[in-house]
């Protein structure tokens, strides 16, 4: 049988505290959904890896493609996350972050899925590559959803 969903639990980030819990999942997902508002017509939406340190969440980039330029143009974004009996539908402000508080960051989001010696080596190479940056979003509302 099809699991019974609970209704959503809204929450403005500004005005509620996460719990633990909470944290815990939005640290976890494997990946982040990022829907970024796009002037040609509907929104622009991609699958990223992330990193979520407490109260924003990093995404790597790199400069000159279609989600950089439209986060840079409208920083209004949403995001989604889902892991075993919980999603979350966010919205947000996002910013960018170039040059060298890059590394740093993506170097968390690369040892989510390797030792520390592999992620360095896979940042030299995405370095050497192109153009990187960093969206960072901090949310401004939540809606969970749990199963």
């Amino acid at each position: 049988s099809d699991p019974v969903m609970a209704g959503p639990v809204i929450q403005a980030a500004a005005e509620t505290a996460l719990t633990p819990e909470q944290h815990t999942i939005l640290a976890s997902g494997p990946t982040i959904v990022l829907a970024a508002n796009d002037p040609a017509g509907p929104p622009h939406v991609t699958v990223s890896a992330y990193h979520w340190d407490g109260s924003t969440f990093s995404l790597p980039a790199q400069q000159f493609t279609l989600r950089a330029s439209n986060v840079e143009s409208d920083p209004r974004v949403s995001l989604f996350l889902e892991v075993p009996g919980t999603a979350v539908a966010m919205t947000g402000v996002a910013t960018v972050v170039y040059g060298d508080a890059v590394a740093d960051v993506m170097l968390r989001i690369l040892v989510r899925d390797a030792d520390a010696g592999t992620a360095q080596a896979r940042w030299e190479e995405l370095r050497a590559s192109g153009d990187r940056m960093i969206i960072s979003v901090r949310p401004t509302r939540f809606v969970w959803l749990r199963r």
